[in-house]
């Protein structure tokens, strides 16, 4: 066989695939999403109800390029940003709500500084410099994590958030970090909003719409159903 003819040693469309698909398994019909609990109720009560787990999007491949990427960058500056100790990348937290449901989720990028824990959440975004409701959510999403981890590990070192936003809107580009300071009365009212959309998808009655923006119910991939629940049950379209 000729070196022209001869299989290749590497599959190298699978091997990309693998990487950038890697995590896109089958949600657990209890799982809630931090994500889920940024905006509306409803939206999460569906996605929740039909275990939506769309498949990436370039979007979600770009962002995952980007988070391993700052991973590799911030431990290659260690040697002249010398309080940097330790950087993790794309860090899976979960927490149970009750017997039944669990709280998951990702946090972007968790950084040893020094004597702190730094967890950073990072956002690219066109409007988010203009637009509060979008920098509110990325805070609640930020904090959720950061309530998280203090559940679980019960830190003895001081933990701080830092929501980073590049701005993508204009020509050049604009980096803005925020600090977030954990905030446990937030946490708990994430929290006990989670618990609600659980008990409303155990009794199948969904919640009141409660949009956050206009532009979340424009680009909701359940607005033509939320409009349509006055006329028929969730039933309806569970059993087709």
């Amino acid at each position: 066989m000729s070196r022209e003819n001869a299989a290749p040693k590497v599959d190298w469309a699978r091997v990309f695939k693998r990487i950038l698909f890697l995590d896109n398994h089958s949600r657990a019909r209890t799982d809630i999403y931090v994500t889920d609990l940024t905006g509306c109720a409803r939206k999460a009560y569906y996605n929740i109800l039909f275990c939506a787990n769309p498949p990436p999007t370039t979007h979600m491949i770009v962002g995952r390029l980007c988070h391993l990427g700052f991973q590799a960058l911030l431990a290659s500056y260690k040697d002249e940003f010398k309080e940097l100790r330790n950087v993790l990348a794309e860090v899976d937290m979960q927490v149970p709500l009750n017997d039944v449901w669990t709280l998951k989720g990702r946090v972007d990028l968790l950084v040893e500084v020094d004597d702190e824990v730094h967890l950073i959440e990072l956002k690219f975004s066109r409007s988010a410099a203009k637009n509060p409701d979008l920098k509110d959510m990325y805070v609640v999403q930020l904090n959720t994590y950061l309530g998280m981890f203090m559940q679980i590990q019960k830190p003895s070192v001081p933990v701080h958030g830092w929501l980073v936003i590049f701005d993508t809107g204009n020509t050049k580009l604009r980096i803005e970090a925020l600090r977030v300071e954990y905030n446990e009365a937030m946490y708990r009212e994430t929290v006990n909003k989670a618990l609600d959309i659980a008990r409303a998808v155990e009794e199948q009655e969904p919640p009141k719409p409660e949009p956050k923006a206009d532009w979340e119910c424009k680009y909701c991939p359940w607005r033509a159903l939320c409009r349509e629940q006055s006329d028929r049950t969730i039933t309806d379209y569970t059993q087709q």
